[in-house]
């Protein structure tokens, strides 16, 4: 019973683990693309892949 357990919870995290990267990637990345273009050029999209590029 030890090892059904031990492998539901394996399976339990790997999903857990799926569900919530891409949302964090998805996150990071407009978090950096707000504070490398700040209020005054938010909508840049030249000066953002400008600045990625360097």
């Amino acid at each position: 019973m030890g090892g059904l357990l031990t492998e539901l919870g394996k399976h339990l995290a790997e999903r857990r683990l799926s569900l919530l990267v891409l949302p964090g990637a998805l996150f990071l990345a407009a978090a950096f693309a707000a504070r490398t273009l700040g209020h005054a050029d938010a909508v840049d999209l030249d000066l953002l892949v400008g600045e990625v590029q360097e």
